[in-house]
This record gives C-alpha cells, sequence and structure tokens, in this order.
C-alpha cells in the first residue's frame, strides 16, 4: 500500500523546525471565516467503483477534492499493511485514509503549502477537526498528524481550526501516554494560540499551561534525536505561550500561570543536558521568566 504509507520523518508529528518557531516578527493575525463550510457528502460520480477504488484512483492523481470529500466515507478497509505510522493506529476506513493522505500531501512538498489552502476552501478542516470526537483511535490519531502539518505556518487554517472546536477537542491529547500525540496536539495547539493573546487566555483557563510545562522533561535513557526534538519543541511552545505575541515581552499573568505549573525548576533540570539547542533555549525563557 506504497501510497498511503506515513513518511513524516522523526516519526512524530509536530516536530519543530529547529530554533525556526518562535520568531514574534514572522507573526500575523488569523483571518476570520467569513461563513461555515457546507457539511461533506460523497457526492462524486463513483463509475460503479467502490470507494476504496475512488480512493486509489484520487491519490494515483493528487484528486484533492475527491480527498477531502472521501472524509466522510465510513466504508470499511482490508488488507491494510500493519504499522503505517510509527504511534497512529492504522486506518480502518476510507475516511481515515483520507486524513492520512491528506497528511501526506501537505507535510512536505513543493505544492504542500496550495494544498494546505484547498484542503480549507474545500471544507475540510472542521471535517478533520471533528475526527477528534470519534471514538475510534484511527480517526483520532489521524486527524492529530493532519491538522499538525495542515497549521503548521499557516494562520488562515489555524483559525479555521480553532473555529471548528480544535482547541477544546485536542486539550485531552495533552495528557496522551504517547509522545507523538502530545507533541502533535501541542503543536497543533500552539499553532492556534501563536498569533493569539485571546486564545492564549482560553488555553490558561483550561489549565493547559500544566500540560505544555510537563512536556518539559529530559529522559537521560534515550540519546536519541527524536528526543531532543520534543524536548526542544516542549521549550519553544512554552516561550510561544507566555510571550505577547505582538511585542514578544513575556505577559506577567502567562508567567504567573506557567511558574505556578512548576516551569523554572523544569527549565532548571535542563541546564545541563548535552544538546545545546535545548541548553541556549531554556537560558533564552529562563532570563525572560525570571527578571
Amino acid at each position: 500500500l506504497a501510497q498511503v504509507e506515513f513518511s513524516f520523518g522523526h516519526g512524530g508529528a509536530g516536530i519543530c523546525v529547529r530554533m525556526g518557531q518562535h520568531c514574534c516578527s514572522e507573526r500575523k493575525v488569523p483571518s476570520k471565516r467569513s461563513s461555515a463550510p457546507a457539511p461533506l457528502v460523497l457526492d462524486f460520480p463513483s463509475g460503479g467503483r467502490s470507494e476504496i477504488e475512488v480512493f486509489y484512483g484520487a491519490v494515483s492523481t493528487k484528486d484533492v477534492p475527491t480527498i477531502v470529500k472521501l472524509l466522510a466515507s465510513n466504508a470499511a478497509v482490508k488488507d491494510i499493511e500493519e504499522g503505517m505510522h510509527p504511534w497512529a493506529a492504522d486506518p480502518k476506513t476510507v475516511g481515515t485514509l483520507a486524513c492520512t493522505q491528506i497528511a501526506i500531501l501537505v507535510s512536505s512538498g513543493d505544492s504542500a503549502e496550495k494544498i494546505k489552502d484547498k484542503v480549507r476552501r474545500l471544507g475540510g478542516i472542521p471535517a478533520i477537526v471533528s475526527f477528534l470526537g470519534a471514538d475510534s483511535d484511527d480517526r483520532v490519531h489521524a486527524a492529530a498528524v493532519a491538522l499538525s502539518y495542515l497549521t503548521t505556518d499557516h494562520n488562515d487554517n489555524s483559525a479555521e481550526c480553532y473555529q471548528a472546536g480544535g482547541l477544546k477537542l485536542l486539550a485531552p491529547h495533552m495528557k496522551s501516554p504517547i509522545d507523538g500525540m502530545r507533541s502533535a496536539a501541542a503543536g497543533t495547539i500552539r499553532n492556534m494560540f501563536q498569533p493569539s493573546l485571546k486564545i492564549r487566555r482560553e488555553v490558561m483557563e483550561l489549565g493547559l499551561f500544566v500540560d505544555f510545562v510537563n512536556m518539559v522533561r529530559w529522559d537521560p535513557a534515550r540519546e536519541d534525536q527524536e528526543h531532543a526534538d520534543l524536548v526542544l519543541e516542549s521549550v519553544l511552545n512554552l516561550q510561544d505561550l507566555v510571550e505577547d505575541p505582538a511585542s514578544g515581552d513575556c505577559v506577567p499573568g502567562f508567567v504567573r500561570a506557567a511558574a505556578s505549573a512548576g516551569l523554572v525548576p523544569r527549565l532548571q533540570q535542563l541546564e545541563a543536558v548535552p544538546d545545546e539547542e535545548i541548553r541556549s533555549a531554556v537560558a533564552e525563557l529562563l532570563s525572560k521568566v525570571q527578571q
């Protein structure tokens, strides 16, 4: 099933580009949606083909509108190669396959940004957000992965995700026992709050400062780059969380909330880790919150 294999680099969604996600000068205010898109329905001509056959045809031609429409499919799939993704559950329906294919299309490549826009215009983001409320792990995991890529460096998609209810649906997954799921949830929440003080306040009201702080931990038994990237990402997310998006200055109320959650001792535990970029990010954040 080569067409739908995951290929997400470090094996987790939401892994940051090192030291590249926290430049306040590049932040933009997300645009407001003019209206909610209509619910997705399977109204394309199938020509007598099954939905899985329609999916394979759409994948082969990169037919994004059809792939987005297939998010609404509950048709079961069989003979899927096990272990398609390092941590996400294997797809059980055509709708989940469609979601994973969207994640693949927007994760990299020259056309990724255009496809992000197209998925939003076609109403795909609210449909994917709705997967987060499903009772099946394959839909929840696929949605978390897809949203982490759809919202990265894309304020319009982040705003769409927020307005579709993404923040509250992702919040419980900040406590997931799966590293990649926590990272995907945190990264997408970060993308939603990054341009907005209002959404930061909502994050605080939901009690998520504790979850962001709890992600700042170094496991000395792990020496892999993926772990280092996850820890660095957690520090940078916290820096974004306590800063004003316009000025880059720390917001006292946010600093107090993070401090109450144990931020300073968590950061101090990272001051001697072997990763230079983590130490640098920790030093910068400590200098700000201890002023």
